[in-house]
Parts: structure tokens; sequence; C-alpha cells
């Protein structure tokens, strides 16, 4: 998987993401894996760490816009503040 989660410091939840190339399988599972963080009915912060990523396709983008859009709108909202470690300047644009 290109992303994992890593809950050992929860209510900190680190998604590390790898150096591999994203498939939609993988990416629908990430998606699932973040959405399903709301169902502990527990506030929680997420670092996402994306020092070893490779460029997603531009359509990854997309959807995980859209899909930040969508948990925005969760009431109650568990996910209290969120950081981006950020090492490359294509995805800082992105």
């Amino acid at each position: 998987m290109f992303a994992n989660f890593i809950y050992y410091y929860f209510p900190l939840i680190i998604i590390k993401f790898n150096d591999c190339k994203i498939s939609d399988f993988d990416f629908n599972l990430f998606l699932k894996t973040w959405e399903s963080v709301y169902k502990l009915k527990k506030n929680f912060f997420l670092v996402f760490d994306t020092t070893n990523i490779l460029i997603p396709h531009f359509k990854y983008c997309i959807q995980m816009s859209l899909f930040i859009k969508k948990i925005r709108n969760f009431n109650p909202q568990y996910l209290q503040s969120s950081v981006i470690i950020i090492k490359n300047k294509t995805i800082n644009n992105m």
C-alpha cells in the first residue's frame, strides 16, 4: 500500500506515504481507512508525511479533494487539526 496509518500515538495518527505507485484499489482503501477513523468517535489529529511519496496521478488529487470536502461536513467533526510534511515542491503545489 502506498500509505500506512500509524495509530501508535493515538489520538495522533500519522499517515506515512511510501514510494509505491498508487493503484485505484489502494487509493480507495486509503480513503476507506481514513473515513473509518471517524467510526472511533474520538477526537484525533492527523500528520501526513509525504516525504517519500511519488507524484500521484492528477485523478487522485481530484478524488482526494472531493473526499476532503465530504469529510469536512461530518458532524460531529472529530478531526481537530492536521499537519502535512512536504519536501517536494510539486507535491506542495498539488
